[in-house]
């Protein structure tokens, strides 16, 4: 990941990776850690307006009883072997009250964003069975701690989930997507997910963008769009527009909020916060033809 991390950090922002010899292995979604780490090195970097350092360090961590522990873990971690990812940065830090509420769902202290990153990180990492922690403290950095379980024995390659991923990977390769989402973490994520699952990702922030995105683009095989969009026209007139060119291209909408009055009821609704695997099941499913009922998809996330 260290070309994308790169890139999405400043140029005046140092990276440094140190792994701990003789590694334990650890069973999660590969791709839902990829976007965890993208999460945190986002936050990062806008921890650190000037530039400064994000370190990333990989140890093996034995908690038993009677053993000291770090500072940072409560007492509800369970006793056991865990892989734990630090992702530090030398930023501005947090106060007691925000490290209380940071993973709480669309809470944020930037102007603009969704405060869906860190949520979306703490659910997959207690999906995947560990725990994450946050050291930090006013002008003197963060500390992310992701705790993930030591694995002893290899996962079932039958799983449906992994059946259903490499299914919808086969299924959309060489099919391009439209992705209209205004959020810039999250439109970063997303076009992560649809990438992986083999699609040319296009993307556009709104009705402004919109035409600059289609540009030269003669097939559409399907529509991610956010409901709520800055501009005049929300995501459903921008998705009525496109269709227009490309009536059987699918829909998916996309929305942090509980109303979706707008949007069809034929049309498939995922709330934020969702994981990566929510977001592989419905593209799934749309490609078998909507084998989900519409209640179904509005109870994601």
């Amino acid at each position: 990941m260290l070309p994308l991390i790169r890139t999405t950090l400043t140029e005046n922002t140092d990276v440094a990776v140190e792994s701990a010899p003789g590694l334990w292995s650890s069973l999660v979604d590969p791709s839902q850690l990829e976007s965890a780490i993208l999460n945190l090195t986002l936050n990062a970097r806008d921890a650190m307006p000037a530039g400064g350092e994000v370190h990333f360090r990989l140890d093996n961590l034995s908690i038993q009883p009677g053993l000291p522990k770090p500072a940072y873990i409560d007492n509800e971690l369970p006793t056991g072997d865990y892989v734990q990812l630090e992702v530090r940065d030398s930023g501005i830090g947090m106060d007691a009250e925000v490290r209380t509420r940071v993973f709480d769902p669309f809470f944020t202290t930037k102007q603009t964003g969704t405060g869906l990153g860190l949520s979306m990180v703490f659910g997959f990492v207690n999906q995947s069975g560990g725990r994450i922690y946050v050291a930090s403290q006013p002008q003197a950095g963060t500390s992310v701690y992701l705790l993930l379980p030591r694995a002893r024995a290899a996962e079932d390659d039958n799983s449906v989930d992994v059946k259903r991923s490499a299914t919808a990977a086969q299924d959309t390769r060489h099919s391009t997507a439209l992705l209209i989402e205004d959020n810039d973490p999250l439109r970063t994520l997303i076009t992560h997910f649809l990438e992986e699952l083999g699609f040319d990702v296009v993307t556009a922030s709104g009705d402004a963008d919109l035409a600059r995105a289609l540009h030269g683009i003669s097939r559409l095989d399907l529509i991610v769009s956010d409901v709520l969009l800055p501009g005049r026209k929300k995501g459903p007139e921008l998705v009525g527009a496109v269709l227009k060119d490309h009536p059987s291209c699918r829909v998916l909408y996309i929305t942090g909020y509980s109303a979706t009055a707008d949007v069809s009821e034929c049309t498939p609704v995922l709330h934020k916060p969702f994981s990566r695997q929510d977001f592989v099941n419905v593209i799934a499913d749309l490609d078998s033809g909507f084998t989900q009922s519409q209640t179904e998809y509005r109870r994601l996330g």
